[in-house]
Parts: C-alpha cells; structure tokens; sequence
C-alpha cells in the first residue's frame, strides 16, 4: 500500500510537469498601456516631447485608496524606448495589470524616475543645472476611476517647477563658454509630496551656477517656484579670473515678484560697459502671456558668490569623491602617486613603476588609504607630459588644482577629462 501511494504522488508530479509552471493569474490580462503626453504647449527643459530613454515612475491605486503601503503597485519603472508618447514597463516585474474583476483603479506618475522613494517624498535638488530634463520635475494625477476595459491609459504630466531663460547680448564678442552665469539666494532643495500632489516650501537656500552654451548666447534654468524673488540676484562674470562682472537684483526691478509653478520666464538681457552706450531692450513672459519691461545690467566691482568647485573655490578630494557627476570643476590636492594597473588597488608611491596615464591626488600629502585618494586620468598631450610622475618623479608632494569631469575612473570615484592645472604650491 505504500508503494501504491508513491506511485500515485510520482505520476502526480509528472502530469504537473507536463502541464506547466502554476498558474500565473496575470497571464489571463493583457498588460496596461502607458501613454504619457506634456500638459498644453508647455515644453520640457529638452524640447517639446518625450526622448528615447526617459523613465518615469508610476503607482498603481484602487480609487478609494489614500496611497499607501498597500496599494497595487508600487513606483513601477516605464520606460520610452522611441521618442513618442508610449511607455513600457523596465522588465515584468514592474509590468502593470489591472485587478481581475471590473474594480476601478487610479494611477500616479512622476518623471523623472528615482529608485528610492521614502513615504512618498520626491527629493528635488536643482542645484546641479548640467543635465536640465534630469531636474525638470513633472507629475500626473489625472488617469483616475479606470478599470479593464481602458486597455491605453492616457497621462497627462505637468510641471511643477518653473523655467527661467536668459538670452544675452554683450557689446563685445565674447565666447560664451567664458561666461559665467549665477542666481544667488535662490531656493535650492524641496519635496514634492506624492500623495497630495503639493510641493514643500524650499528646504534649502543656495546659489545655483546655470548651464552655459558656447554655441549660442541662450541660457536655460530649472528653478524651484518661489512666492518672493526679492532676494535673487543675477551675477554674469567674464573670465576665470573675473575680470568683468555684472550684476542684476531682482528686487524691484520684475514686474513679477514671483516665480510659479510650470510657467516660463525669459529675460532678454544686454550686457554693457561704460565705454559703450545703448538702449537696453527686454521682456519678460510666461509661456502663453506676460508682462514686458526693460532690462539693464550693470557692470559691477563687487565679488560675485563663488560656487564650489570653481578654481576659486575648489573641491577637496573628498568633496570630489561624493559629488561625482559634477563637470567641468575644479578639486586640488596633493600628488601622492600612481597607479600601477588599471584599478586603484595598484596605487604606489614609485614613480617608477606608475603609469604615465594617470596620477593620484589625495588632501593628505602622504596619503596612501586608496579610499581617499582620487585617480585623475592624464590623457595624451600637454596635461599628462607635465604631471605624470614617472617623468615628473618630483612632482609628488606638489599641490595641484585641476579642472576635469567627476566620474568614475578606475572602478572608483575619480577625474577625467582634465583641461587645466594650476601647481598651487
């Protein structure tokens, strides 16, 4: 009888083998289509449409549920494979399905994607302007009350922070890669609350450097909205050492004394100097209407603020390390060595043995814990032939400042792309 019943279990067990793996109850529905468009004409920091690649994230809700830990589906990362208004699920994993029975659901989505989300709060940090579409915040709320039988799900994603363009006309030619733009005392950090779809009041206060663009004299932000402007002032300074600076307070002179939510501003701006005269002309709009006015920019002999990571105000090593990202900054540092290989488990103290492609800095002149040490890549030319230390054995212990990209290099935190160099000691 015993025998009879292991029997039995054995040809169990293989009828469900040939059958298949257990049911997967999502089979049976065909997964939800995202279509996501911009709200209105108003127009992403990048353009007027989604690009191939952006991901945004959605929470999947029954309509008579607050968002919670116990809704349907949490954060689910879509992603736009072409450039139009389709969005697919990242893998199955995050793909959405709507309940089995005709119980309605609401939808939430944000852009642009972040993996860690706590108890809902959205970080927002504009003060990094190299990458505008990574910051420019959007959010929808209006695909609500649907069920199975709205197979394409329609989202409509607003802005929630606020644009703010500046195109710049200088009395001389001047390369605008030289230029420097800041808006200082400016909001800088906030969170935008996902359940009630509100952003906080700014959490931080700081001065944002803007992105520039050497092919043209148009300068775009993303900035945090702002019942009072008062205190902002834009700082245009020429030169790495500063040679010209002009100043803009927004105080009292904007017609607006506000900056809101998804509305765009542009400032036409003429830079000018006393040896030259001319009639200033500008306006400033949202992106339907606004009001015009004239805008003047004075030349200035103040010191403008310093943003961290300019060649007055550098980096150290390990303010390097954790802001990796940044472009074009610059860090200083003590040579402490190189590297013999390509990770910086190779690092020494040999110049003769260290690679002439890569050098080692650290904010300690005898540094030798990898874990504060920065690797800098030396690329063929002038950078790597006056700092490489197995022609330069002497130049360890020098103090350096350097301008280049943070990113990883050597499976590490690190610089490369360096432009400039400075011995500073």
């Amino acid at each position: 009888m015993k025998n009879y019943f292991i029997i039995l279990l054995i040809l169990s067990l293989f009828v469900t083998s040939c059958e298949g793996e257990p049911t997967d109850w999502h089979s049976t529905n065909e997964s939800i289509r995202l279509n996501a468009k911009i709200e209105d004409t108003k127009t992403r920091a990048s353009g007027t449409s989604w690009d191939a690649g952006d991901a945004i994230g959605i929470y999947l809700k029954s309509s008579d549920q607050a968002l919670d830990s116990t809704i349907i589906q949490h954060n689910a990362k879509y992603i736009n494979e072409n450039g139009s208004s389709l969005f697919t699920a990242d893998n199955e994993s995050e793909t959405l399905y709507y309940p089995d029975d005709e119980s309605l659901v609401d939808f939430i989505g944000y852009y642009p994607y972040v993996e860690d989300i706590v108890d809902f709060k959205y970080p927002i940090d504009v003060t990094v302007q190299s990458d505008l579409p990574n910051i420019d915040f959007m959010y929808s709320n209006n695909a609500k009350e649907l069920n199975k039988t709205t197979k394409n799900v329609q989202m409509v994603f607003s802005h929630q922070l606020c644009k703010l363009v500046l195109n710049i006309e200088q009395f001389r030619e001047v390369d605008f890669s030289d230029i420097k733009i800041i808006i200082s005392n400016t909001a800088t950090k906030a969170t935008f609350d996902l359940k009630t779809g509100k952003l906080s009041p700014a959490i931080e206060y700081g001065n944002i450097q803007l992105a520039g663009n050497k092919d043209r004299n148009e300068v775009e932000a993303i900035l945090l909205p702002e019942t009072n402007v008062k205190d902002q002032v834009l700082w245009f300074i020429i030169g790495e050492e500063e040679e010209m600076v002009y100043k803009y307070s927004l105080a009292g002179n904007l017609k607006v004394n506000s900056f809101n939510r998804s509305t765009s501003y542009t400032l036409n701006i003429k830079l000018f100097a006393d040896e030259y005269q001319a009639t200033p002309a500008g306006g400033i709009t949202d992106w339907i209407s606004g009001p015009v006015m004239d805008v003047i920019v004075e030349q200035t002999y103040e010191s403008p603020p310093q943003i961290k990571g300019s060649k007055k105000s550098p980096y150290t090593v390990s303010e390097a390390i954790v802001n990796q990202g940044r472009e074009g900054v610059w860090v200083e540092g003590f040579i402490v060595g190189g590297f013999t290989g390509s990770k910086t488990g190779s690092f020494t103290r040999d110049p003769y043995e260290a690679r002439r492609s890569s050098l080692a800095i650290a904010d300690q002149q005898n540094e030798t814990n990898i874990n504060a040490i920065l690797p800098v890549e030396l690329p063929t030319g002038k950078v790597r032939d006056a700092l490489n230390i197995s022609e330069n054995p002497f130049n360890i212990g020098k103090k350096i400042v350097v301008r280049g990209n943070l990113v990883r290099y050597y499976s590490a935190p690190g610089l490369k792309k360096p432009k400039e160099f400075t011995f500073t000691e």
